[in-house]
């Protein structure tokens, strides 16, 4: 009707001994704890930048990523428990997105979830015609994060003093 497509992110992505859920409301105190304990190194866009009292931590959340993802790991002690989170922001839909990623605990970092998730995400993102480009905003000093996006296809599309820009294309026609 009128060449109006509808995109609609989906709510919940199941993958292997992971799920990508969006944010409730219900997942700040969680969220916010895990969040005070993150070292900020995985990208300029630090999760752990603003870790006042919650109701700061909701509102720079609600500031900086349209949408977020909480990472939940299944495979911890049989428990499932946050990991980590995938932000989207900068959302152009069918068009481009931004998006940012942590792993909370350093001990849980290398050992793929982080690129399990970003896989099924990339896939979501592509099947619903979500973004045809994806980008990420990677410090210089970020040596581990630039050899994880290139393993999944990121390529550097730009240079600044401080950072690079990476970018893939997850769908070519909608």
């Amino acid at each position: 009707m009128f060449g109006i497509r509808i995109r609609r992110l989906p709510r919940i992505i199941r993958g292997d001994k992971i799920t990508l859920r969006l944010y409730r409301l219900n997942d700040l105190p969680a969220l916010h704890r895990c969040s005070r304990s993150v070292d900020t190194t995985p990208g300029l866009h630090a999760f752990g930048r603003s870790t006042g009292n919650l109701w700061s931590f909701k509102r720079w959340i609600g500031r900086t990523f349209q949408v977020l993802y909480l990472i939940i790991d299944h495979e911890a002690s049989h428990a499932a428990r946050i990991a980590g989170y995938i932000g989207l922001y900068d959302i152009r839909l069918g068009e481009d997105l931004s998006l940012s990623i942590g792993i909370f605990d350093p001990q849980h970092r290398g050992i793929g979830l982080g690129r399990k998730a970003m896989e099924h995400l990339l896939q979501a993102l592509a099947n619903c015609g979500a973004a045809r480009t994806i980008q990420v905003e990677i410090a210089h000093s970020h040596v581990q994060s630039l050899a994880f996006f290139k393993q999944l296809g990121f390529d550097i599309r730009r240079q600044s003093e401080r950072a690079l820009l990476m970018t893939k294309t997850v769908c070519e026609d909608h």
